[in-house]
C-alpha cells in the first residue's frame, strides 16, 4: 500500500510536459489565490529540476514573487547521501546494513552523488526485498549486480514500458546522443528528427517522456533548447547498441559537423 501511494504524487515538471498553458494558468492563478487568503500564513515550495526552472516564469504575471527565493540542490555530500539512504528507509520501519550505505557511496560517488541515480538504486533495492524482511542488504545489492547493472536495468525497463514503434524511435533516438568515441553529446529536436527521419512531434514525445524519467536532460542555449544524456552510466550502456555502421555514420557526420564549425569561424 505504502508504495502505491508513493506513485501517487506527479513531479512538478509534468505540469509544463503533460498540461497546456491554459491549465498552467489555472494552476498559478489557485496558488495565487491561496496564498492571497492565507494573509501572510501560508507557503509553498516548488520543487523540479534545474532544466525547468525558466518554466516558473509562466507563473510570474499570477505570482510576481515567485523567482524571489531560490534554493539549488547541489550532487549530494557524503554525509547527505548516508542521510538520504539511511532516514527514508527509517520512515518505513526498514533497516539499511551499514556495509550497503558504505558501498553505496563508494559506487555512486563522482564528485558528489547524483539524486536521481541514489533514488533509482534505492528504488530497486527496496523493490527486491522479500515479503516480511525489514532489511536492505549488501548481498542484495551485490545479487542485483549492483549499481551498473542496476542502472542498465532501469533503462530497459523504462524501454519495455513503450509501444513497439516508440521503443525502436527512443533507442535509435539514444543512439545519437552517444559519439563514435562513446562520450556524450548534444543535439536540438530538429537535427534529431533529421537524422532519424522522423516528424518532430513524434521525437518530442519521446524526449519528454525521456527527461521526466530523467534519462535524457534539457540544456539552455542562446539558440534555444538541447538535449543530452542524463548520466555517464548511459554513455556506455547505448555505447554497446552501436554497430560498426553506425559508428562509421557517425565519425562522418562529426568530422562534417567540424568542419562546418571551422567555416563558421
Amino acid at each position: 500500500q505504502q508504495k502505491q501511494l508513493a506513485t501517487q504524487y506527479a513531479k512538478l515538471e509534468e505540469l509544463f510536459i503533460r498540461y497546456d498553458q491554459v491549465a498552467r494558468a489555472r494552476f498559478a492563478r489557485t496558488l495565487q489565490a491561496t496564498l492571497a487568503a492565507g494573509n501572510g500564513r501560508v507557503r509553498f515550495v516548488l520543487s523540479l529540476r534545474e532544466d525547468f526552472l525558466a518554466h516558473l516564469s509562466e507563473f510570474r504575471a499570477a505570482i510576481p514573487s515567485v523567482f524571489h527565493n531560490e534554493f539549488r540542490l547541489e550532487s549530494l555530500s557524503t554525509e547527505a547521501s548516508r542521510a538520504a539512504i539511511v532516514e527514508p528507509a527509517r520512515l518505513f520501519g526498514l533497516e539499511v546494513e551499514d556495509a550497503l550505505v558504505e558501498r553505496l557511496i563508494g559506487d555512486l560517488t563522482r564528485e558528489g552523488i547524483d539524486p536521481p541515480q541514489l533514488q533509482i538504486v534505492c528504488d530497486t533495492l527496496y523493490d527486491a526485498i522479500p515479503a516480511g524482511e525489514k532489511r536492505m542488504t549488501l548481498a542484495s545489492y551485490t545479487a542485483l549486480g549492483e549499481t551498473r547493472k542496476i542502472l542498465a536495468d532501469y533503462l530497459e525497463r523504462v524501454l519495455r514500458e513503450l509501444e513497439p514503434d516508440e521503443r525502436t524511435l527512443a533507442r535509435e533516438l539514444l543512439k545519437q546522443l552517444v559519439t563514435s568515441e562513446q562520450t556524450k553529446t548534444v543535439s536540438r529536436v530538429v537535427d534529431l528528427a533529421r537524422f532519424l527521419d522522423q516528424p518532430e512531434p513524434a521525437v518530442q514525445k519521446v524526449l519528454a517522456d525521456f527527461v521526466n524519467r530523467r534519462l535524457i536532460r534539457q540544456v539552455q542555449r542562446e539558440e534555444g533548447t538541447w538535449f543530452e544524456l542524463a548520466h555517464e552510466y548511459l554513455v556506455e550502456e547505448i555505447g554497446r547498441w552501436l554497430s560498426d555502421k553506425d559508428r562509421e555514420l557517425k565519425k562522418v557526420r562529426e568530422h562534417f559537423a567540424e568542419c562546418r564549425s571551422c567555416r563558421e569561424r
